[in-house]
């Protein structure tokens, strides 16, 4: 990830922030946090070519935190190959994840997708949990 390094013995390293997934690591930042922004690969990591949504978001909620995750870009080279699209993207995280908002460098994409999803019923083709994506529906949870 790279967004922090520290000194370790006169070398910088990365910051390693995978003890927040440990058992415990919410509960400690539920002590002195109102919400956690996590890298989205921390919340659904591609294992073996497959999408595998993680529990973070859940045990967020349970100690109270809100989940921000980063940083949502639209960029072709920026969305990996199992997830397809940014409307894919945003779908898997506001959708099936249930984050409680995001960072994002397009943030006119990301309101015109949450526009789409709080329209009332009516203008929908399908159910609420039906989301039109690149010219195919995608169920929602």
């Amino acid at each position: 990830m790279g967004e922090k390094q520290i000194e370790s013995d006169g070398e910088l390293s990365n910051y390693n922030y995978d003890w927040m997934l440990e058992p415990g690591g919410i509960e400690r930042i539920a002590g002195y946090a109102d919400g956690i922004g996590p890298w989205f690969g921390m919340l659904a990591p591609i294992e073996e070519g497959q999408l595998q949504i993680t529990d973070l978001v859940q045990r967020a909620h349970r100690q109270h935190l809100q989940v921000h995750p980063y940083t949502f870009r639209a960029d072709p080279d920026q969305i990996p190959a199992e997830i397809g699209s940014f409307e894919q993207l945003l779908h898997i995280a506001v959708q099936r994840i249930g984050v409680d908002g995001l960072f994002t460098d397009h943030p006119d994409k990301a309101l015109a997708y949450i526009s789409r999803m709080t329209e009332p019923e009516t203008k929908h083709s399908g159910s609420p949990a039906q989301v039109p994506l690149d010219n195919e529906q995608v169920t929602g949870p």
